[in-house]
């Protein structure tokens, strides 16, 4: 098994890696970035502490933080021609540089080898630069082309790629979480550190008109009740926020603590009653999974989501969604969990027990195998 992602520049993306390895007849390389700029965050290349269980490529990119127009520029090709792959898994989309050139080697050095691509992509414009969107398109086509098969992370990225003509089999491969690391965790030092005294909100992500920001600032307002939003997160929209909180004048109802480190969020997750993801669809914007979701079930936090994109799927029964963009359903949805302990309780078991079933690096890599199983049995007939 080949692998590219550009995203495994980041530690934490590497343990589905390391849970990939140890089933039986996959022989791992990862090619990985030796750094990647996500928004305001740099990650230079660690190595994850069990990472020794595959082997990793480490190349350096082009335009990082450039999804689209990223590519490697060196050691890439020596990979390819070396390790002669069964399946090349590209936890890339199809219309990127990244798969461009996974095509290209692939056809150089090992043309047996089977090519799958993932797609998080629910909206057909997605965040493609306009002034390069016929290139990018001709890149997808190729990549249609040439693929055996496409992975997509639910239901609503599986009907992108039938509205964009792929006419080959699409697995639907939700992301896995590392549930040995999201846990119920003692969070008393967090809710220490920043005076955290009755029921708390949390919001954890980039700070954006499209994450629904403004649309929670707007329903603590209207909460009379004793309730707390604990804000962590950095983007363009950061001062926008503050000067909102205090126009509304929410005094000790908001806390806007920054940037969390990855090690501590088990812990924030654990300090909260609960999680609100109150994301809007706009035009470039459709909630692609909701991986705070997931991660917050699996530390036991109960949840609100909004009706954006994969969150209704991804929430299930296991917590509370609203109608996107309604600040009184969210109003509501607070409310009610904020006056309900047993609901609390209830939704606490069923998002952790959720997790497990369906959203574990575990069942990820179950189901990374029975798809590579099918795949070279498909071609072998």
């Amino acid at each position: 098994m080949l692998y590219i992602e550009h995203a495994a520049a980041y530690p934490e993306e590497q343990n589905k890696y390391v849970t990939l390895s140890k089933l039986p007849y996959l022989d791992i390389v990862l090619i990985r970035p030796e750094s990647w700029k996500d928004g305001s965050r740099t990650e230079n290349f660690k190595m994850h502490a069990r990472a020794s269980s595959f082997k990793s490529v480490l190349a350096n990119s082009a335009f990082k933080g450039f999804r689209h127009r990223s590519f490697f520029t060196n050691n890439v090709g020596k990979a390819f021609r070396n390790f002669q792959p069964d399946i090349i898994h590209l936890f890339e989309e199809a219309n990127t540089f990244f798969s461009l050139q996974a095509l290209i080697l692939k056809l150089m050095y090992c043309r047996s080898a089977k090519l799958i691509f993932d797609n998080f992509q629910n909206i057909i414009t997605d965040h493609v630069d306009y002034r390069f969107y016929p290139l990018y398109e001709s890149i997808e086509k190729l990549v249609f082309k040439h693929a055996i098969c496409a992975t997509a992370r639910y239901e609503g990225s599986k009907q992108f790629l039938e509205h964009k003509n792929f006419k080959k089999r699409i697995y639907e491969l939700p992301w896995g979480t590392d549930v040995s690391r999201f846990r119920p965790t003692d969070g008393s030092h967090i809710r220490q550190r920043y005076k955290l005294d009755g029921f708390t909100i949390g919001y954890i992500g980039r700070i954006e008109n499209e994450k629904g920001i403004f649309l929670l600032l707007d329903a603590i307002a209207n909460i009379k009740q004793d309730i707390t939003l604990l804000v962590a997160g950095t983007g363009s929209a950061k001062q926008k926020m503050l000067e909102m909180a205090e126009k509304y004048r929410l005094g000790k109802k908001f806390r806007y603590v920054g940037y969390i480190s990855h090690s501590e969020l088990p812990a924030f997750y654990s300090a909260l009653d609960c999680i609100v993801v109150p994301t809007i669809t706009m035009n470039r914007c459709k909630e692609q999974f909701g991986r705070v979701l997931v991660e917050a079930m699996a530390c036991k936090t109960p949840v609100i989501g909004s009706t954006s994109g994969a969150i209704p799927s991804v929430v299930g029964n296991a917590g509370l969604v609203f109608r996107e963009n309604d600040v009184d359903d969210l109003v509501q949805k607070i409310v009610l969990l904020a006056n309900n302990v047993e609901l609390r309780q209830r939704y606490s078991q069923a998002g952790k027990q959720r997790v497990h079933q369906c959203f574990s690096l575990q069942k990820f890599s179950e189901r990374c195998l029975e798809i590579y199983h099918e795949v070279l049995a498909t071609s072998a007939d």
